[in-house]
């Protein structure tokens, strides 16, 4: 899998998360409980962890799964984002996961990633 690198231009970065960063994704999504208990009605949980780091669409793989990070001006996590390249169709990329921590919300990071992403350069 391709390693992101990506500098914003608020001064944060997007970097690649792996599985050994499972703990600090582990604090984020505690964090965002209020996204789970809005979607799913619980706190999240080691499964919900899990598949973000493991769930894939119907015949892609883990070369085509991107989980990245959004790293704050103190190198800690502020976000998260899981796309997968080339789904549904060929040049199309979907967007599974884009959490924001709630304290970084209000600051338009959302829109700051999706356009970094969407126009790389």
């Amino acid at each position: 899998m391709k390693t992101i690198n990506i500098n914003l231009i608020n001064g944060y970065k997007i970097k690649s998360l792996c599985i050994d960063e499972y703990k600090i994704v582990e604090e984020l999504c505690k964090k965002c409980s209020d996204y789970y208990l809005l979607v799913e009605g619980v706190l999240p949980d080691k499964k919900d962890i899990d598949e973000i780091f493991m769930v894939l669409p119907p015949s892609k793989n883990y070369e085509d799964k991107y989980v990245l990070g959004i790293f704050g001006h103190d190198n800690k996590l502020a976000g998260i984002v899981d796309i997968v390249k080339d789904f549904p169709t060929i040049s199309e990329w979907m967007l599974g996961l884009l959490l924001i921590e709630p304290d970084e919300r209000g600051k338009e990071l959302g829109k700051i990633v999706h356009k970094a992403l969407s126009n790389p350069r």
